[in-house]
């Protein structure tokens, strides 16, 4: 039994060894060759070298200058790479900075002498800016493993608003209101207005806007800009009290952007508002909540009016929606020993009445009190009314 030791402990070093000439090959591998995670899997590029010959991969240029792009374009370049060795080059599409951009190589084995085209691709949607992002190409060239392709420039819209949003706080109600804005084009062709509308029709009478190109002093605040328009937008008299919303559409030149939406809010005051549990101001919006059809709801608010107009207001209920809101008026109150007066209003749905959405989101409609004031410099005042009824 003894006689075997010797060829035992052979064999058993024989296989140790073997071991770690795997595990040294195998890190070799791993550190040495590009490598490319794809789904989970890390794929390995071998580098080639042979008595025939490498290959040798040349790229004319490595970055690629968009310029300025509008944000709904996608930006696509094509890169070509050339084999000048002597030994077939394979390519495969490596990492990227950022989903936004990918790569799509043409040929993935080039013959020597000849070439492809890898085509990079970057998504602008959501970005505004200056950006460079880049892209990996990974080789069997052992010099050049790793091609880092890259792409920048500027994402800007075509036409841009200034302000985006035109917002007037506490309009004095029968007074008119003064806004400037502006539209800015920043393409070769400059910017010029065809027509213009505003959205809401029912208000659109109380609103009048007029353009004038900018001048080049003017140009000169905004880099890049082609041209632009000044736009003065003037809010006449008339407009129920409380928060109010438009919409002015501007129709342009250009075939990127060739309607520009500027939004316009704002709120009417007067010596008239409006007090109660629920009530938002800024929105002119009482908050009902959820209610069920066949409970009903009965919720009751103050109307605040100065001792000044107390002669001379006479409310009264012009419209409703829905038609099933009943709305009462009651005496007004003097508030003790303010200058003011408290009317009741008490705003009931009826047991039985329709189960429905009105909560003023996700494209559902608001329900809304419209009230005549019987004063000149502020005759109607609105109240909107979110609330869901459940069956």
């Amino acid at each position: 039994m003894r006689r075997n030791l010797p060829f035992i402990a052979k064999v058993a070093a024989a296989g140790f060894l073997g071991v770690v000439v795997g595990v040294i090959s195998a890190a070799s591998e791993f550190l040495l060759w590009p490598a490319v995670k794809r789904t989970g899997t890390v794929v390995p590029l071998q580098t080639e070298t042979s008595a025939a010959g490498e290959p040798k991969a040349v790229v004319d240029s490595l970055e690629f200058d968009f310029g300025v792009l509008d944000e709904h374009a996608v930006g696509e370049h094509q890169f070509v790479i050339r084999n000048e060795g002597t030994a077939p080059l394979r390519l495969e599409e490596g990492s990227t900075t950022c989903r936004c951009t990918s790569s799509l190589v043409g040929r993935r084995e080039i013959r020597p002498g000849e070439e492809t085209v890898v085509t990079v691709k970057f998504d602008l949607k959501g970005y505004s800016g200056p950006y460079s992002q880049s892209v990996t190409i990974l080789t069997n060239d052992r010099r050049n493993p790793r091609i880092v392709l890259s792409v920048r420039g500027k994402v800007t819209k075509a036409v841009q608003a200034i302000p985006s949003e035109i917002v007037l706080t506490r309009i004095a109600a029968g007074q008119p209101a003064v806004a400037e804005f502006r539209l800015v084009g920043y393409r070769p062709t400059p910017l010029s207005i065809s027509s213009w509308s505003f959205e809401d029709s029912s208000t659109a009478e109380y609103f009048w806007v007029e353009f004038r190109p900018l001048e080049a002093a003017e140009l000169e605040q905004h880099e890049g800009a082609s041209g632009g328009v000044r736009g003065v937008l003037t809010i006449r008299p008339g407009l129920p009290l409380g928060a109010f919303s438009q919409k002015l559409v501007v129709k342009t030149n250009y075939p990127e952007a060739p309607e520009i939406t500027v939004p316009i809010r704002g709120t009417v005051a007067s010596e008239i508002s409006v007090v109660g549990v629920g009530w938002d101001e800024g929105r002119s919006l009482l908050r009902l909540g959820t209610f069920r059809r066949t409970t009903g709801l009965e919720r009751r608010i103050f109307l605040r009016v100065s001792r000044s107009l107390a002669d001379r207001v006479q409310f009264a209920v012009e419209k409703v929606f829905p038609e099933f809101v009943q709305v009462e008026i009651g005496s007004p109150t003097p508030l003790g020993d303010a200058p003011a007066m408290l009317v009741p209003v008490t705003i009931r749905f009826p047991q039985g009445c329709p189960a429905g959405n009105y909560l003023g989101i996700d494209n559902q409609p608001s329900g809304y009190i419209l009230f005549s004031t019987g004063v000149a410099e502020a005759p109607e005042l609105k109240i909107n009314l979110s609330f869901l009824i459940e069956s």
